[in-house]
């Protein structure tokens, strides 16, 4: 969220090998979605899907963050596979829409922006990423904030 995808990947690679030490698979896997995200803002792909995959495959039933999905999308928006993409953005989006966690949700938003943008849908990113601040403003989540008005300050460029 701060913007250190490196930094973020080293910390959570570390907590994925500790879970997997002390046989915990649920935060294990919410773990390997977030590393899928790190990797993902690196551009490693492969590695991106695969902690993606893990996650989706592990956790599909219980996953009511939507995490797995939400990373897959991304690979899949970066691969050139809009369909998939926009499938499993819009699935990670309707799993995290039945909660109350805010951030959670404002981070599939953000995801479901990302392959509209990779898909060339401009106007369709800027609404999910108006979304996205919605939620993040009610959550106070500032980094969050920072990083969509980046996204969005992108777009001008």
């Amino acid at each position: 969220m701060a913007g250190d995808a490196p930094r973020a990947e080293a910390l959570l690679r570390v907590s994925f090998d500790r879970l997997d030490e002390m046989g915990d698979a649920g935060f294990r896997m919410t773990v390997a979605g977030m590393l899928s995200r790190a990797l993902y803002a690196q551009g490693k792909l492969e590695e991106a899907k695969w902690f993606a995959e893990l996650c989706r495959r592990e956790v599909q039933e219980d996953d009511f963050t939507g995490i797995g999905s939400g990373a897959r999308a991304l690979v899949a928006a970066a691969e050139g596979d809009d369909v998939t993409a926009l499938r499993l953005a819009e699935e990670a989006l309707a799993r995290i829409s039945l909660s109350d966690f805010l951030r959670d949700h404002g981070d599939r938003l953000v995801e479901l922006a990302q392959v509209h943008t990779l898909a060339g849908r401009r106007s369709e990113a800027l609404a999910a990423l108006d979304r996205a601040d919605e939620l993040y403003m009610r959550k106070g989540c500032v980094a969050a904030l920072a990083a969509t008005a980046a996204r969005r300050a992108a777009f001008s460029d």
